[in-house]
């Protein structure tokens, strides 16, 4: 009987989401007794950032065929496997715990498609040169989120520049790019990726370039965790509440305290 991984990645935005298939992806490489995984996710909210069925079908050929997307041959496979407890292992739920992935692991399959790749290129040409800011702002100010995730400040974003990225070009995304464009313009060496609105194009933008300036935000640990460069600084403390006994960021991510 074959052994499989079932991805139910029904948490939370796009980000959230790609936590449990980092997951599922480590432990397929890592155990080679699952012959399978067979990925979920069933949002219908369009104001929710789903999983693109195309980068799904991207590790279907990466895999050979262990992916699938369909919600109805999912909820097929899940009935047929749900009792059988020795052949199935299910993940879903919050995983962003660097102790549960393998970084080597994400570089091998994570890689940006080449029509987000040839957007890029058009409308910004070649970023290897640059490093990437993630300046998140938007839900982070309202709805008692501010309570909780802290948002980086001009000073933190020029100290952090200054102090490991000096006279380095910058490519800035955002979710608030006014507010980027008035705090930030004041130095020549940051570009704005405001060309296209399109997450995928800001999500690769950070896997891109040779160098990550991170929010406290799992957008910015998901991107920067597959850029090969492994130089990304974090705000500290990472969040305003702590989190005992989860690693939300990988080992060699640089604390700057905020």
């Amino acid at each position: 009987m074959d052994k499989i991984i079932f991805v139910d990645s029904n948490f939370g935005r796009f980000a959230n989401q790609l936590f449990p298939l980092f997951v599922a992806l480590t432990i397929y490489e890592r155990d080679k007794c699952y012959s399978k995984i067979y990925f979920k996710n069933y949002h219908s909210n369009h104001t929710i950032k789903r999983i693109p069925e195309y980068i799904v079908e991207h590790f279907s050929k990466e895999l050979k065929e262990v992916v699938c997307f369909d919600d109805c041959k999912c909820d097929e496979i899940w009935e047929k496997h749900k009792n059988e407890r020795e052949s199935i292992l299910l993940i879903r739920g919050y995983c962003q715990d660097m102790n549960l992935i393998d970084v080597n692991i994400l570089n091998k399959y994570f890689y940006c498609p080449k029509d987000v790749e040839m957007i890029i290129s058009n409308l910004y040409g070649d970023l290897s040169d640059y490093i990437c800011l993630h300046v998140r702002r938007g839900d982070y100010l309202h709805s008692g989120n501010e309570n909780i995730y802290p948002t980086l400040t001009p000073e933190y974003i020029d100290r952090c520049i200054e102090k490991y990225f000096p006279c380095e070009k910058v490519i800035c995304i955002s979710d608030d790019m006014n507010w980027c464009k008035a705090n930030l313009s004041g130095n020549s060496n940051i570009i704005f990726a405001d060309k296209c609105d399109n997450y995928l194009v800001d999500f690769y933008i950070q896997s891109m370039t040779k160098g990550n300036i991170c929010s406290s935000s799992s957008f910015s640990v998901a991107g920067s965790i597959i850029n090969p460069y492994r130089k990304m600084v974090i705000p500290s403390p990472f969040f305003k509440r702590p989190i005992g006994g989860i690693n939300l960021y990988p080992s060699w991510a640089i604390k700057e305290i905020l």
